[in-house]
């Protein structure tokens, strides 16, 4: 998102505005504590107002003669304005930059650090002692302010490493300590998901709740909420089952998709069901009266089949893409792709390896442009493929990430016997729109959880997100 937004403000701030004559012209770009840019916000340094900064979050101040790059100085939010009602400056210190460099100016809404305020109190009030009863009052008071707990917990996380300010420390530290995490994985859902040699988990549960089929606008699934016969997920303790494209695809002899949620309610009542799939790991926050689609991180998503007794259903053949369904714009995917970040560690007095997220929101869906294929990284798996890929969002951004394909689908197919051509056309190789479905890559999350056990510290997860590919996508969606 940084890149990009570097590139639209050297295209709206002209460059003869970086410099002048009789003193230094400074550059100023205003973000969130999201990383999205701020229009219309005003600064002052000196008795000297700031333009307006423009839709990149950019303008420029003039300073008084002899300040030279590296200085130190104390910018001020023009009062005025509703923004300075509603805005503050998270760390007013800046220090000038050199050249043409822009300084970066983070701005906090008040309503979310009065947020955090009352949180706390609610806490301390309620005497709240467990994980999930601080997290029910946090979604409360958050969505009071038009926030989920999530995204408050983000932006607190963010202030803690730049505010200066002692009272917004000591609100960031203690809100921190009540909040020392996002998601938590039990010990024994990570130990089940390490058993996998594939792509494939199986697990026994019951179904709890299911929903309706969902239109292909929004993702063409539905959401089954099970509860695992021996197994806690974690914190939240919600689990999905996920079948793919049941809206485009209707159940074996019925002639409508809608007929689904009849038929998994009258063939999972009241019994133990075998559930197969790939295992998602994404935290996805809702309300908790949503009861088929519960706050969870975990997920069997796609899922491939499910048995029940001796009935079962398999939903392997329903993996490809389905046009019109929702995906991130590219603006999102490329902020997501390049700054989405996870840590994670262990924690022995609760068996349960805990999880802290940072950085921009991230959709479901995206639709991204197959670039180059890492040959030395292709790996055939039980159940599917994995590769690394450079991939990109549109034009001007890409990332190397994993991509994961699934049998029988063709996408897997194709990803089974591609080569690491560049996409010049050497050897065949062609640039290959596709549509995949966001996760954190479990198998990263292996590897650094056994070194996190052994240290118990926080430890970065590389490279966190992955794809699972689920066929080909048109330009025209990935260009939007």
């Amino acid at each position: 998102m940084r890149r990009q937004l570097l590139g639209m403000i050297f295209l709206l701030v002209p460059l003869g505005m970086l410099s002048a004559g009789t003193g230094a012209r400074m550059l100023l770009v205003a973000r969130d504590l999201d990383e999205h840019p701020l229009a219309g916000f005003r600064f002052a340094y000196a008795g000297v107002a700031s333009q307006p900064t423009n839709s990149a979050g950019a303008t420029e101040l003039d300073l008084p003669p002899n300040h030279p790059p590296g200085q130190q100085i104390r910018i001020q939010l023009l009062a005025g304005s509703k923004q300075a009602e509603e805005w503050f400056l998270v760390a007013p210190q800046i220090n000038i930059p050199s050249g043409s460099a822009p300084a970066e100016v983070v701005l906090m809404q008040r309503s979310g650090l009065a947020a955090a305020r009352n949180i706390i109190k609610r806490n301390d009030e309620a005497k709240a002692v467990t994980q999930a009863e601080k997290n029910a009052i946090r979604d409360e008071v958050a969505k009071q302010v038009h926030l989920r707990g999530d995204e408050l917990q983000v932006q607190m996380r963010s202030l803690a490493k730049l505010t200066t300010d002692p009272d917004t420390q000591a609100v960031v530290t203690r809100y921190n300590q009540d909040y020392p995490y996002d998601f938590a994985i039990s010990q024994g859902l990570l130990d089940s998901i390490r058993t996998i040699r594939g792509l494939r988990l199986r697990l026994r549960g019951q179904i709890i709740g299911i929903g309706p089929v969902h239109q292909v606008a929004n993702d063409c699934e539905m959401q089954i909420a099970g509860r695992l016969d021996d197994i806690s997920p974690g914190n939240p303790a919600g689990f999905l089952i996920e079948p793919p494209n049941v809206c485009h695809f209707p159940p074996p002899g019925e002639g409508s998709p809608m007929r689904w949620r009849s038929l998994l309610t009258a063939a999972t009542a009241d019994k133990s069901c075998e559930i197969e799939g790939f295992p998602r790991i994404f935290l996805e926050r809702y309300s908790p009266e949503y009861l088929t689609n519960p706050n969870h991180f975990f997920e069997i998503h796609p899922a491939l089949a499910l048995r029940c007794g001796t009935w079962e259903v398999t939903f392997d053949s329903f993996l490809t893409s389905v046009p019109g369904m929702r995906v991130m714009t590219s603006a999102m995917s490329a902020e997501c792709f390049s700054h989405r970040a996870l840590e994670l560690r262990y924690n022995a007095d609760q068996s349960q390896y805990e999880f802290r997220e940072l950085g921009p929101h991230c959709g479901n869906f995206a639709v991204v442009r197959i670039e180059r294929i890492r040959r030395s990284s292709a790996e055939t798996l039980s159940g599917g493929h994995a590769v690394t890929a450079t991939i990109a969002t549109d034009e001007t951004h890409s990332v190397e990430l994993t991509l994961y394909t699934l049998t029988p689908s063709a996408i897997d197919a194709w990803i089974g016997g591609a080569t690491g051509a560049p996409v010049n056309g050497a050897a065949g190789f062609a640039p290959r729109f596709v549509i995949g479905m966001l996760t954190y890559d479990f198998r990263t999350i292996l590897r650094i959880a056994g070194q996190s056990r052994a240290s118990g510290q926080w430890m970065q997860v590389p490279s966190p997100i992955a794809l699972v590919l689920f066929g080909d996508a048109d330009q025209e969606t990935w260009s939007d």
